[in-house]
């Protein structure tokens, strides 16, 4: 009987690797719960009126976590993803389109009582608003402009009446005139749940920029959650490549630790790093003999996650560090010089500004806070994030890695010895790469981050 039970286990259990590790998409099959804040979240969603500020660093599941509980909590949910130059009224009509099929197809016009012929005939009145208001700029430009009777409270409204959730990805990335709108919209949404008890926001952002909305409208704080997902832990980076093995049928226990210590804390790091040893082995999808990696599989994993990078890397540090104006000071190559000085754990303001002092005695301390800033968005390449500690650092570890190879060395070269320095670009990066977390293996904190 046993025997026969692991026949049919291995017949119904057929995973293609890139279901299983999943470095850029959310993870649902190998799903890792995050135990300190689970509950905390669940919470939040089902209360009525509360609105929810989900943020943490990038790369630390935020997205994920959130998906999986909406599953629990929500019957569905509508996604709009901001940018620098998006505004909010671009994010209403972006969230009012993906109502069509609820409120026009008449697939789910009944899929709550709130749902009045009322509501699906204004619904039908907006949409032929905006399509006879949206006018051809230069024969290739259609500027869609929102018409009066969209509003925030009427979008909640139509979100209500379907029981959806609203998930605001990227807030962080709207300009600060367009955040104080969305901080409104909190508030409407919090008014609208004695009608509507599931409407609801979402907005899910980076580390340091919770407060941002809700200091816009302190009457807020009140009916905001703020939940910080933090960076994973080893025991919970160690489950995605267990579960992986489990799903695979493969044996990672030579990689195990060198992947999850590699990772820093990055579920999507760690994703990558495990799919490349796969790959190299020649595992695509589950086997039906257990196959064993090998530290060397590591190894390759690793210089291909630099080699397939290096091009990403090189594109935006060229965002980061191009200058649109030519001012007194270089900003952000001195601040980014001064961050690829420091630890891979980051440095406070006061800690950037002395590095720069140090060879530009004269540099300011407000230009240093206003290009830290923008370094941090899409702008420029998101190139650094803020930790909760406070500290400055680069986005991933191998950002930290390819800035000492270029820009800490660039002082000691002349343009030829430049020119030739960047044709080995992948070696050094490489190299560099491994002695940086080689630092962080040996000298840094060993306990869960």
């Amino acid at each position: 009987m046993p025997n026969a039970q692991k026949s049919r286990k291995r017949d119904r259990e057929a995973y293609s690797v890139y279901g299983v590790f999943t470095p850029t998409t959310q993870a649902t099959l190998n799903f890792v719960p995050r135990e300190a804040v689970n509950d905390q979240l669940v919470d939040a969603l089902r209360t009525p009126g509360k609105q929810l500020i989900v943020y943490g660093e990038s790369g630390s599941g935020k997205s994920t976590l959130l998906l999986q509980k909406l599953k629990e909590t929500y019957g569905g949910h509508i996604t709009s993803r901001c940018s620098v130059n998006l505004t909010f009224d671009q994010l209403v009509l972006n969230a009012f389109d993906q109502l069509e099929q609820f409120y026009v197809d008449g697939s789910a016009s009944a899929r709550s009582k709130s749902t009045t012929a009322g509501l699906v005939a204004d619904f039908s009145r907006i949409r032929a608003s905006i399509e006879s208001s949206s006018g051809s700029e230069e024969t290739t430009t259609t500027k869609r402009i929102i018409p009066p009777q969209l509003t925030a409270q009427r979008l909640g409204q139509f979100l209500g009446a379907q029981e959806l959730c609203w998930v605001v990805e990227d807030f962080h990335k709207m300009q600060e005139a367009e955040k104080r709108y969305l901080a409104q919209a909190l508030k409407v949404f919090s008014d609208l749940a004695a009608e509507f008890p599931t409407v609801k926001i979402v907005a899910v952002g980076a580390t340091e920029t919770a407060r941002e909305v809700v200091e816009y409208d302190p009457e807020m704080a009140a009916r905001v959650s703020e939940i910080l997902v933090p960076l994973m832990s080893k025991s919970e980076l160690g489950k995605i490549i267990t579960n992986g093995q489990s799903l695979l049928n493969i044996d990672m226990s030579d990689l195990k630790s060198r992947i999850v210590r590699y990772s820093m804390g990055l579920p999507s790091v760690c994703h990558q790093l495990a799919l490349n040893a796969c790959l190299v082995e020649g595992v695509v999808a589950t086997v039906p003999t257990t196959v064993s990696l090998s530290p060397q599989n590591f190894n390759t994993a690793l210089e291909q996650y630099v080699r397939e990078s290096s091009d990403t890397l090189k594109a935006t540090f060229d965002k980061a560090l191009r200058r649109h104006k030519v001012r007194k000071f270089d900003n952000c190559r001195l601040i980014l010089t001064a961050l690829a000085g420091g630890p891979v754990e980051g440095l406070l303001h006061a800690e950037v500004l002395v590095g720069i002092q140090k060879t530009d005695p004269e540099y300011p301390p407000g230009n240093l806070t206003k290009y830290l800033r923008e370094l941090s968005y899409e702008v420029r390449g998101n190139v650094i994030r803020r930790g909760t500690d406070g500290k400055y650092r680069f986005a991933t570890p191998l950002h930290h890695a390819f800035a000492q190879a270029t820009l800490q060395r660039r002082k000691l070269l002349d343009e030829h010895a430049l020119e030739a320095f960047r044709a080995d670009m992948e070696k050094l990066v490489l190299i560099q790469f491994k002695n940086t977390l080689l630092e962080v293996e040996v000298g840094g904190d060993t306990s869960d981050q």
